[in-house]
């Protein structure tokens, strides 16, 4: 079922439940302007736009799914949501626990893996994935490992016809890992080389997990 369909069943249950008009959902002002300049469009299309993108994220976590890459929209409508109350303290936190979960693994991804396939020294290696992995939560730990799994797959078995929400992002990681292959690399040993480097970074998680001396 997609995204939209889900948004428009929450909005009619929101309409039925709360006898709220959805064009009175409250944005921070500020927070309109600064959409309406990125999109360059008109106030009130911005504002219609956030408000969309509320009831999609709304739909999303009242069904079971969650956002893995935040971007300035998706935080500006959770803080919508967090002003109107539309959500309840589960949803509200799980929200919060995802959006910390894209800073603290998603953004720093890209540089993260830049490093890995650069880099060609082992001691430096391991005290940079150890030092990011250490430093992480339960929960952003798991995520960093199924964002690396994702990328793994997708070295092995190639690219998802038809990529969800939650790979977009992932695909730019991906597109990006492989643009900084070191170019002594052959191309034909590109994908095993890329392939080595993200199981050498699990093998520090699981050491880190356990406890092991790297």
């Amino acid at each position: 079922m997609s995204t939209s369909w889900l948004a428009f069943k929450f909005v009619i249950k929101f309409c039925f439940e709360k006898k709220m008009d959805p064009t009175k959902i409250y944005v921070p002002p500020g927070l309109v302007r600064d959409h309406a300049k990125l999109l360059d469009k008109t106030v009130a299309d911005a504002k219609k736009d956030i408000v969309n993108r509320v009831f999609e994220l709304c739909a999303m976590y009242e069904g079971g799914g969650s956002l893995l890459y935040w971007t300035k929209r998706d935080r500006t409508a959770l803080n919508s949501i967090l002003c109107n109350h539309l959500a309840d303290e589960t949803t509200k936190k799980t929200m919060l626990r995802d959006l910390a979960g894209c800073d603290e693994v998603l953004l720093r991804l890209k540089d993260l893996l830049s490093f890995v396939m650069k880099c060609n020294s082992r001691a430096k290696f391991i005290v940079k994935i150890s030092s990011f992995t250490e430093r992480l939560s339960t929960h952003d730990l798991g995520l960093f490992q199924d964002c690396l799994m994702s990328l793994r797959d997708w070295t092995s078995g190639g690219l998802p016809e038809k990529p969800s929400e939650n790979d977009l992002f992932l695909l730019e990681v991906y597109k990006d890992m492989k643009e900084n292959v070191p170019a002594s690399v052959d191309k034909g040993l590109q994908s095993d080389f890329c392939l080595d480097r993200l199981a050498k970074i699990d093998k520090i998680i699981d050491s880190v997990k356990k406890g092991e001396k790297l």
